[in-house]
């Protein structure tokens, strides 16, 4: 299957879609303190993604292989990925869709309206 194509319930597209649901289950099941082990998933499973991406599992997607992640994006948990999602951007949804920009007020801020430097004690 090639990205624009309809799927074809061919031997090649039900191995790579069986492959493809084998690798998110283990993505799911990993710990969020695996970084590594969660990176290099990503990268096996869909055909490409930028540094610095972040996905909150329980991820789906039917066959990655043809979608690309930008740089710097976040994907909210539970998405179902059926498509590109560009560089900087919060995405999420069933299926996924790009919500807004990452821009320099997301640099300064992290919850609400407290900064950084501004620790719960």
């Amino acid at each position: 299957m090639k990205q624009g194509y309809i799927w074809k319930d061919d031997e090649e597209d039900m191995a790579l879609q069986a492959r493809t649901k084998e690798l998110i289950k283990k993505f799911n099941a990993l710990p969020s303190e695996d970084m590594k082990g969660r990176e290099n998933l990503l990268h096996d499973i869909f055909g490409n993604v930028g540094e610095d991406v972040w996905i909150c599992p329980p991820l789906t997607a039917a066959v990655g292989k043809y979608v690309s992640i930008g740089d710097n994006s976040v994907i909210g948990a539970g998405s179902v990925v059926t498509k590109d999602i560009p560089a900087n951007v919060v995405a999420f949804g069933t299926p996924c869709k790009v919500y807004r920009e990452i821009d320099e007020h997301d640099e300064e801020y992290y919850f609400k309206n407290r900064r950084f430097e501004e620790q719960a004690e």
